[in-house]
């Protein structure tokens, strides 16, 4: 856990030699590794042959300009992050016309030479944040509690029994104890007193707080523990959804809070292939999601069990592989995402309760949806679609296009259907195992969604 792990390789494609070098060096001082190429038909073949973090491109780079390489990048290497390097001025100011280009093209950063190289390491560190704790190192336990006056918009909370935990702290923990006053009760670098935590759940503590600018460091952190937890066999199927389910949680909540970049769409990736193999190795989740306790409906625990069961239906489908089923969990991670632009008036207000001009606005959330994914080159177009389209219904009384049967995109149909049980679940307020009988019953309700995925989420009950 504390030892030190090599950083990120890093790719440097400039024309001019001696730029490259420079950049190199200080890189390399910094203990970082690199790469150096001068044209942009060796930055593809080097690319092809490794995995670099970062791509930093020049725009003078020839033989393959740096547009063909942004475009390799994009197919080939989404989760590569971009620096753009350039040095004419003017030519930028043609190209930044619209003040969109680089997020258009899915470049990260733009620095005109000569660069700033603090500026520089700054960015590249920045992005690298999240997989800090891997290089915790161990200082001396602190025995002491430390009441701190911090404003609460500086914190995320976990509940406490969703928190994981390595053998070391892998930032401060605190208690809320009044509005804008924590209490340290974990410092970074030391030991996890998991005794201490017991004590804090027998008084009735319900939450533990961490600061928000750690939350990605937490949702790397869970992803590898729950991978690694997969890999090794070694934890029950309710504590792995649990886990599964607290980092579900904080990763929309980063979304909402940060917007996706490519950083936190290969994080959700992974946790899609952490979703599946927890999902694959599940006999019954009705079983296991029937055994958690009721608690207040909010967002992040509705896509959590949206997610699972497009999961699980998906699971139930001969027609379906694993490559639908990572590309289900995703949509069904992100579908929302819409929302984000709804006015606050429209998402707080249930369904039943919305005017007429609030529910046309709220039908417009799957467009903006797919709109705010088509502007980012790294995600999929099944993932869109199933963005776009996880309101529509087969007989052609969803929205926003009122789609009918054939012409609705097949993963879109599995999360449509994994929503509406979803939410059907928390407005009932019943556990999942009574949701389903009930839900079934419904006859017009059973005919809004395609026949093999609704037997396929009544089989993922049985056990």
């Amino acid at each position: 856990m504390s030892s030190e792990k090599a950083a990120p390789a890093i790719l440097i494609c400039n024309p001019d030699s001696k730029t490259s070098s420079e950049i190199s060096k200080c890189l390399k001082e910094n203990n970082y590794s690199t790469v150096q190429v001068h044209n942009g038909i060796e930055a593809q073949i080097k690319m092809s042959k490794q995995k670099f973090h970062t791509v930093i491109l020049d725009m003078d780079t020839q033989k393959h300009t740096a547009f063909e390489v942004i475009r390799y990048i994009k197919f080939n290497s989404p989760s590569s992050r971009i620096i753009f390097t350039y040095e004419n001025q003017k030519l930028m100011d043609e190209l930044n016309s619209d003040n969109d280009f680089a997020f258009k093209l899915g470049i990260h950063f733009v620095m005109k030479r000569p660069l700033d190289f603090k500026a520089l390491l700054n960015n590249i560190e920045s992005n690298n944040l999240a997989q800090s704790w891997k290089n915790v190192k161990k200082i001396a336990d602190v025995v002491n509690e430390t009441e701190k006056s911090i404003q609460d918009e500086e914190f995320t909370r976990i509940a406490i029994n969703q928190y994981a935990h390595s053998e070391l702290a892998i930032f401060d923990l605190y208690l809320r104890i009044g509005q804008n006053r924590y209490l340290k009760i974990l410092y970074k670098g030391c030991s996890f007193d998991n005794n201490k935590i017991e004590e804090y759940q027998k008084k009735k503590v319900e939450f533990l707080y961490f600061k928000t600018k750690d939350r990605g460091i937490y949702i790397n952190f869970v992803n590898n523990l729950i991978e690694k937890y997969l890999d090794q066999g070694k934890i029950n199927k309710r504590e792995l959804l649990n886990l599964n389910k607290g980092l579900v949680e904080k990763y929309v909540e980063e979304i909402f809070f940060k917007g996706l970049n490519p950083e936190l769409y290969e994080e959700g990736k992974k946790l899609a292939e952490n979703l599946y193999r927890t999902i694959k190795a599940s006999k019954s989740l009705g079983r296991y999601l029937d055994q958690f306790e009721e608690e207040e409906k909010n967002g992040t625990s509705y896509i959590f069990v949206t997610s699972i069961f497009a999961g699980a239906i998906t699971h139930q489908l001969e027609w379906a592989g694993p490559v639908a089923h990572k590309y289900v969990i995703e949509g069904s991670l992100l579908h929302d995402i819409g929302k984000i632009k709804l006015s606050e008036d429209v998402r707080y207000t249930k369904l039943e309760s919305m005017t007429p001009e609030q529910f046309k606005e709220y039908k417009e959330h799957p467009l903006w949806g797919m709109q705010m994914l088509a502007e980012s080159s790294f995600i999929s177009e099944q993932v869109r679609q199933i963005t776009y389209q996880h309101h529509e219904w087969v007989n052609g009384e969803g929205f926003p296009n009122g789609l009918f049967g054939l012409r609705i995109f097949p993963l879109a149909k599995i999360v449509s259907l994994a929503g509406d049980f979803s939410e059907f679940i928390h407005e009932k307020k019943v556990s999942p195992l009574v949701a389903i009988k009930e839900f079934i019953a419904d006859r017009e309700t059973i005919f809004r969604y395609d026949s093999s995925c609704i037997k396929s989420l009544i089989t993922s009950f049985i056990y």
